[in-house]
């Protein structure tokens, strides 16, 4: 079982970064990591291992964007991970989440689609700051009550 706890930006450090995100790690400056901290972001952990950071960064009322850094051992417990951040998913705030994945990432792209995000934009040419293709996806919830 996946412990889920809060996330702290001191949690990146312990994140043996999956190959296809290592080229963030060199974004993923202790500012960078300090901002991804708040109410709606987390670290799975299993066996003592952090397998992956979580989250959303507020961009205007009702309007988040989905973040996540993965370890390379995320991969054999994908399955449970997918899980497990499905089942927070009716705790989070209503409106629009929207993420973006990497083109040439068909890992990341079925993530996303299994937590219900839809494909809105099939590429973005050069979107990442190392030029690299990403798709736009997002999840659209009734507003928050």
């Amino acid at each position: 079982m996946i412990l889920v706890l809060p996330y702290r930006a001191k949690h990146l450090d312990l994140i043996d970064i999956d190959p296809h995100q290592a080229q963030f790690g060199r974004f993923l400056t202790p500012a960078v990591a300090a901002s991804l901290e708040g109410p709606f972001a987390w670290t799975g952990v299993k066996n003592g291992a952090v397998l992956g950071c979580v989250g959303l960064q507020k961009k205007w009322l009702d309007h988040y964007v989905a973040w996540a850094v993965f370890s390379r051992r995320a991969g054999a417990h994908m399955l449970e991970v997918v899980r497990t951040v499905k089942g927070r998913l009716p705790f989070l705030p209503g409106g629009r989440i929207e993420a973006a994945a990497a083109c040439d990432s068909p890992g990341d792209r079925k993530f996303l689609e299994l937590l219900g995000f839809e494909l809105e934009a099939a590429r973005m040419r050069r979107y990442s700051p190392d030029g690299r293709d990403f798709a736009l996806y997002a999840l659209v919830k009734e507003p928050s009550q």
